[in-house]
């Protein structure tokens, strides 16, 4: 929710917890629907309703299923892609 996000200094040792609420980063912002395709030629996330109005001439195209079967479940970021993805978004 706007208003609600606590930013952490990388630079920083964090004193105490961060909790990140991840609700709804399953679902397209755009149809409110779970996401079931992966974009190769857009590197985006889409649901059935992107699938049929944006993406429907894009020729690399995977349903989700078939990209993290088999799939470690765990997520695991060095220090490195971490700052890499922080100056990205600045």
């Amino acid at each position: 929710m706007p208003g609600e996000h606590v930013f952490v200094s990388l630079d920083e040792e964090a004193r105490e917890n961060v909790l990140v609420d991840m609700q709804g980063l399953d679902r397209c912002s755009d149809h409110n629907r779970p996401f079931l395709f992966i974009c190769n030629d857009h590197d985006s996330l889409c649901c059935e309703y992107c699938l049929f109005d944006i993406h429907r001439t894009c020729k690399d195209m995977y349903k989700l299923t078939d990209k993290t079967t088999g799939a470690d479940s765990s997520v695991i970021v060095s220090e490195e892609e971490m700052q890499g993805a922080v100056s990205a978004a600045q």
